[in-house]
């Protein structure tokens, strides 16, 4: 499945390449700004995403119609901190 890093912005893009290893699957990162409204439209090719601060309100959900998933990296830390 194809899988894009939508919102990696300059204070991402180091810490993405420290972690980003040769044997990892193919993600593309889009360093680009773009608005919020234009998100169906940068995702349109890809069934994953990797969101980091882009807010998906269901209206914008619905027009991404190649999406299978998406992910938050952060959210997995913020179960932890906040408990079970």
């Amino acid at each position: 499945m194809k899988t894009l890093f939508i919102d990696c912005d300059s204070h991402l893009t180091a810490p993405w390449a420290s972690v980003y290893r040769a044997g990892d699957p193919p993600i593309d990162v889009n360093t680009k700004k773009f608005e919020r409204d234009a998100v169906p439209n940068v995702a349109a090719a890809y069934q994953i995403i990797i969101d980091d601060h882009t807010y998906f309100p269901a209206a914008i959900l619905e027009r991404c119609t190649a999406l299978n998933d998406r992910a938050h990296p952060r959210s997995r830390a913020r179960r932890r901190a906040d408990g079970p």
